[in-house]
């Protein structure tokens, strides 16, 4: 009783597998957006970047060939590029930066300006010189990375919502099974019945493979319980009877006045026998 009302009260399993698949869908496709989200940026980035790079590199290519020629520098044809033989004479928020780091080719301004920059190294013993444009005015990206970002943003919050639709949607069609089973299994008597099948319930997945392995264990354990209560029905008849039929005729053999004292004795010795038998054929059927 006190194992059947504990089973009672059991407080039903959280359902954690269905929170734990709409968890993954949302974390992957939070992580997919981030990262796909991460790349477009990056990518625009750098294509802008690289048609910087294009302009100052086919400027480059000129001015090399003209101070091959002349044996000095040309103005540039792009009225958007300046050519510094010093660095001394970069713009003042463009020096610092450079001195800094002179081996990097994009710099960040005040007020918006940004300076792309390009060394012009001629054969020795020529000084180099620093092609560099200021391409604020140019820009793509970043006059609209905001709405870029928002529009990003928005999909990507689209896109979560839809995972965890997809995700609750899944995870309910998916473990509908699991939990009839479920079901099924905390409701099964506390004596098993053989006669109860499982298997015929589902169908034949995975779900059904777990049915069909509890019905074979519910059937060994119907049969354990069958076993159980023949040896208990045939133990209690075939073995107390003879025994109480010994410790009987042992008791009465006891009171016949012509049984010698050595014949006593080994009567005795019987019935003390036959007690101690009787006391563990009931402990046992206890057991």
């Amino acid at each position: 009783p006190a194992f059947d009302s504990a089973v009672e009260v059991e407080e039903r399993p959280v359902r954690r597998l269905r929170r734990h698949l709409v968890l993954a869908f949302t974390a992957f496709t939070v992580l997919v957006a981030s990262v796909f989200g991460l790349y477009a940026v990056v990518f625009m980035y750098a294509v802008e970047d690289s048609v910087f790079e294009a302009q100052l590199a086919r400027e480059a290519a000129v001015q090399l060939a003209t101070h091959a020629a002349r044996g000095d520098w040309r103005a540039p044809a792009d009225t958007g590029i300046v050519l510094y033989r010093d660095p001394a004479r970069f713009p003042a928020d463009l020096k610092p930066g450079f001195a800094q780091e002179p081996w990097r080719s994009e710099f960040s301004g005040r007020e918006g300006r940004h300076y792309h920059v390009r060394q012009l190294q001629p054969p020795a013993p020529a000084a180099p010189a620093w092609l560099v444009a200021e391409v604020s005015r140019q820009l793509v990206v970043r006059p609209i990375r905001d709405r870029v970002v928002m529009v990003l943003a928005c999909t990507a919050l689209v896109m979560v919502l839809l995972a965890i639709w997809l995700g609750v949607w899944l995870a309910r069609r998916g473990t509908r099974p699991l939990y009839r089973l479920v079901h099924r299994v905390e409701t099964l008597p506390v004596q098993p019945q053989g006669g109860r099948a499982l298997a015929s319930e589902f169908a034949d997945d995975e779900i059904g493979v777990l049915a069909r392995a509890l019905d074979r264990l519910s059937q060994r354990v119907s049969a354990f319980v069958a076993r159980e209560h023949a040896f208990t029905r045939d133990a209690s008849h075939e073995l107390r009877t003879p025994l109480a039929v010994i410790s009987s005729a042992a008791g009465q053999l006891l009171g016949e006045t012509g049984l010698s004292e050595r014949g006593r004795q080994h009567v005795q010795h019987i019935r003390l026998s036959a007690l101690q038998l009787q006391q563990a054929v009931a402990a046992l059927l206890a057991l």
